[in-house]
């Protein structure tokens, strides 16, 4: 299975020893894991997003690049949440749209 480990970890500026460090495990591993000698289950994915603070589909889909990927992030990230929140997320919406220069 291909992956993006590698290029969101050098995106961070990270080395494969600082992301080993950042999830309890090797720089060995992490190179194996980037390579797909070591199979990336999903524990790796949930792990290895978490350290690199992003999406887990990032790992496996890569990293957003266009406005409508980020728009699929984001609304990834709304599943769950309560109405009161929801709410509260589209008057922010609002709020940062009414901002001069946005639109």
């Amino acid at each position: 299975m291909s992956n993006f480990i590698k290029v969101i970890r050098k995106n961070r500026g990270w080395t494969q020893e600082e992301l080993g460090q950042r999830v309890n495990t090797t720089s060995q591993q992490i190179g194996n894991l980037e390579s797909g000698k070591r199979r990336l289950t999903q524990d790796w994915i949930r792990k290895l997003a978490d350290a690199l603070e992003c999406h887990p589909l990032d790992i496996t889909e890569g990293p957003p690049d266009t406005a409508e990927e980020k728009k699929r992030v984001i609304f990834d990230e709304m599943n769950g949440l309560s109405d009161t929140a929801i709410a509260e997320l589209r008057n922010y919406i609002q709020y940062l749209k009414s901002r001069p220069g946005e639109k």
